[in-house]
């Protein structure tokens, strides 16, 4: 399963996309900036308006989903982790809007949200997000993830090195 950490972008990326909730979107991981033929990750629209989370295996669709992202109720996700393809009861993660019109992420101790967000997004000038990671709970001044629109209508997914943007995305994602 992916990390975290990947799993709360993707899901930042879920919330971009809601508007157009019916479409399935594919992440496809990347090799020396050339995007990989065969994608790692599939979203799945599911019945609460979210979506199911498919990794691949060979480039095909796992049967279950290895998570489950679900609208909340303060106008964010919940994600959940699954166990032999069923939705834990807990979420693994919560996702809430801020006031900077993005969302912090907190990850959750034994189904309770945790008091300091994980990590804070906060949209940046490409119609993405910049991540940021935290230190006791407070914002770190470099993001460690960026994300911005690619020319597929989905998301080109940037690590970042000393506060600088890596020149090839770590990931693509673009409706299937």
């Amino acid at each position: 399963m992916k990390t975290l950490k990947n799993l709360l972008m993707l899901a930042l990326i879920s919330l971009s996309i809601s508007v157009n909730a019916q479409t399935t979107w594919s992440s496809y991981g990347t090799t020396n900036g050339f995007q990989d033929l065969t994608p790692t990750t599939i979203f799945s629209p599911n019945s609460t308006g979210g979506y199911n989370v498919y990794e691949t295996t060979y480039g095909y669709q796992n049967i279950s989903p290895s998570a489950v992202i679900s609208p909340n109720s303060s106008g964010g996700y919940n994600v959940y982790g699954t166990t032999y393809g069923f939705q834990n009861i807990s979420p693994s993660a919560v996702i809430s809007p801020n006031n900077y019109g993005g969302y912090n992420s907190y990850e959750t101790t034994y189904g309770f949200q945790n008091i300091s967000p994980s990590s804070i997004s906060i949209p940046n000038s490409y119609s993405g997000y910049n991540a940021y990671g935290t230190t006791n709970g407070f914002q770190n001044i470099n993001p460690s993830t960026i994300s911005t629109t690619n020319s597929f209508g989905g998301y080109n997914i940037y690590e970042t090195t000393n506060g600088f943007q890596n020149i090839s995305p770590s990931q693509i994602i673009f409706p299937r």
